[in-house]
């Protein structure tokens, strides 16, 4: 056994209200009009729902389809102006490009001949030195070799008195006196 409490209770009242609302619209709208047989009623509701037709098709359109409508017209002008700024501009892009790229080659050559201006400088540079060292070793070898030739000389008149000597020794020697 169910035991129902205060709340309980007055939903399902409230259900049995709202459900016996609907039975009996649906008996009331499903009765018969005047006159049996008879598809369509032309009395005073047709110009009524007529009238409420055009006016929503007024409201409608004011409200709704006119705003709209001029918002794409507006988005559509935006975009075709937006591409024909693009077409227009498509020449300038080019125009600037080429200048960049005109750029871009002055700035490469620059860049060579710094380079080759470098490398010549380098080379002269290096000559210089080359031939300022060249030069020191070149008087470095005269220097020693007249310090080699003054040690011959000075040896070969060594080596004439040495023999000298060593012949009248020899002739001493061999050749009694």
């Amino acid at each position: 056994m169910h035991v129902m409490n205060g709340s309980s209770f007055t939903r399902t009242v409230d259900a049995a209200r709202v459900g016996g609302c609907a039975a009996l619209a649906n008996v009331i709208m499903a009765m018969p009009s005047e006159a049996a047989g008879k598809i369509f009623d032309f009395n005073l509701t047709l110009p009524i729902v007529a009238t409420e037709f055009l006016l929503l098709m007024l409201v409608l359109d004011n409200v709704w389809f006119k705003p709209v409508g001029k918002v794409l017209d507006e988005r559509d002008a935006k975009i075709r102006s937006k591409l024909t700024e693009m077409k227009d501009n498509s020449a300038e892009i080019q125009r600037l490009q080429d200048e960049a790229e005109s750029i871009i080659g002055e700035a490469r050559k620059e860049a060579q001949d710094a380079i080759a201006q470098a490398k010549a400088e380098a080379e002269s540079q290096c000559a210089a030195k080359l031939a300022e060292a060249k030069g020191k070793v070149d008087q470095e070898l005269e220097q020693a070799v007249a310090a080699l030739q003054a040690q011959k000389e000075a040896s070969m008149a060594g080596v004439d008195e040495q023999v000298k000597k060593l012949s009248d020794e020899i002739v001493s020697k061999l050749l009694p006196v």
